[in-house]
């Protein structure tokens, strides 16, 4: 057991201490000027914040860094405000207040008989601290002492030394940090283990493990910057302190394998894993690993064609890849591309990129053409399908009879539509008069062509509306010629 102090036995000893302050040339005033870090407590809203001296900065300024729950002065006992600096401490300490014994761990004083300390004990043993002390944390319960959780006490027993500003004050404003949440101690036992205490033997311990924010991308383009530790935010929340500054990259695998950290570079495309570690050794147990964290992200080698697209061309076009081309983020892939054709009779045949600049395409109707390229880095092919439709003149139906016509028309892949003009009889055959589109345009497969047909008379015959109409106008002229003789 460490060794143990009574509140009398501090008391001659800070008498002493005040002596010896007088006559001592340089006082603690100075020190605290120079120290690293500067604790506050706002004793209205019960929370202890630590700020930090920013390095380099000519003029002071201040970071803060840690918030704690704590317990001030109850009413008729409040807290003093002012400011001052820590001075002695303690390991443990036999406090006797009112007649009432307790023992505290981690004791700091900061004023007169004022400490920081932990929670209080029933014994100088550390599974009996007083369970509803540790559960009133955040509230108003001493005598004017600061009272803390154990690891909030150690942290200010291991970080702060002699001369350390301590600065108490009342506001409604929690504080920058905030309040951190409440950590209950779950035993329903009287005495217990501090839940906070990091000794390896508390069969109690419980606090929150460290908060992890991964703000990065997860899909990183070849060749791009990209810092692993970048876009990672670690937070104890148990004190609201960023421990970013503890990240540590623990492993990286590409594609399942390991690789070292300092070889890694987005030129080596694949499906990349970080294993991020954290160990604050004021939020675990001593002894115990720190808390890893898996984040996955692809490196992309994006590979895209350009320049294929659904076209047109004239029936013996040559070179199926006239403004086809493939581009990776790690350079030009277009002599790698293969063209896969299937022609409008069904006949497929696949062509490297120099052999398809000549191929022919010499059948009517749609070919299929699909573009493909194999990237080497990212070990994926990009494919593209287009169709290519032939166009062909289309001749000239003018004069012909419908029926030679219509036949024309379909043996060459084109749709006929017959349009009467001076008959609504369409099975009639007929002459057409007038097509369209008009003989010399270029057409593709399937196109209609409207026939304007006429009602047709064959050459040397007449109608019978017209052999009537004669047979009357006969007749007409005897009777005439009878009544005149």
């Amino acid at each position: 057991m460490s060794k143990i102090i009574t509140r009398k036995l501090l008391s001659v000893l800070m008498i002493i201490a005040m002596v010896i302050t007088l006559i001592s040339v340089s006082g603690v005033t100075s020190t605290a000027a120079s120290g690293k870090y500067w604790i506050k407590i706002n004793k209205k809203t019960c929370v202890v914040t630590v700020y930090r001296k920013k390095s380099g900065k000519k003029s002071a300024k201040w970071k803060p860094i840690r918030a704690m729950r704590c317990c001030c002065g109850k009413k008729k006992s409040p807290t003093p405000s002012g400011t001052w600096t820590l001075k002695s401490r303690y390991r443990w300490v036999h406090m006797i207040t009112d007649g009432w014994h307790s023992y505290e761990q981690y004791t700091t004083r900061f004023w007169n008989q004022y400490y920081l300390h932990s929670c209080c004990y029933h014994k100088p043993k550390k599974s009996q601290e007083i369970t509803k002390q540790f559960n009133a944390l955040g509230t108003h319960r001493t005598h004017g002492c600061i009272r803390l959780c154990v690891m909030d006490a150690k942290w200010v027993y291991d970080n702060c030394p002699a001369g350390t500003k301590v600065t108490i004050f009342s506001s409604k404003k929690k504080g920058p940090l905030g309040k951190p949440k409440k950590l209950r101690n779950r035993t329903k036992k009287k005495y217990s283990w501090d839940p906070t205490d990091p000794d390896k033997k508390n069969p109690n311990f419980h606090m929150r493990k460290p908060q992890f924010t991964i703000r990065k991308s997860t899909a990183v383009r070849y060749g791009k910057r990209y810092k692993l530790k970048k876009g990672v935010k670690v937070q104890n929340t148990n004190a609201n302190q960023d421990i970013t500054n503890l990240l540590q990259i623990r492993k990286l695998t590409r594609d399942g394998k390991k690789v070292k950290i300092s070889s890694f570079s987005t030129r080596k495309p694949g499906k990349y894993t970080i294993y991020y570690y954290v160990k604050d050794k004021y939020e675990i147990k001593k002894g115990k690993k720190g808390v890893t964290r898996k984040f996955t992200f692809n490196v992309v080698d994006k590979t895209v064609i350009n320049g294929a697209g659904n076209k047109i061309v004239r029936i013996n076009t040559l070179n199926a890849v006239n403004g086809v081309t493939a581009k990776a983020d790690s350079g030009n892939l277009t002599g790698r591309l293969k063209v896969k054709i299937t022609n409008p009779a069904g006949k497929t045949i696949t062509l490297p990129f120099a052999k398809a600049k000549t191929y022919k395409f010499n059948m009517f109707g749609a070919y299929k053409v699909i573009y493909s390229v194999y990237n080497s880095k990212s070990k994926k092919t990009v494919a593209r399908a287009v169709t290519f439709k032939t166009t062909k003149k289309v001749p000239n139906y003018t004069g012909q009879t419908y029926k030679k016509a219509s036949a024309a028309v379909k043996s060459i892949g084109f749709e006929v539509v017959r349009k009467n003009i001076n008959t609504k009889n369409s099975k009639l055959n007929g002459i057409v008069k007038v097509q369209s589109p008009k003989a010399g345009t270029w057409n593709v497969k399937g196109t209609k062509i409207i026939l304007n047909v006429y009602k047709y008379t064959a050459p040397g015959k007449k109608s019978k509306a017209t052999t009537k109409t004669k047979k009357k106008s006969k007749g007409k002229g005897k009777a005439t010629a009878k009544k005149k003789a």
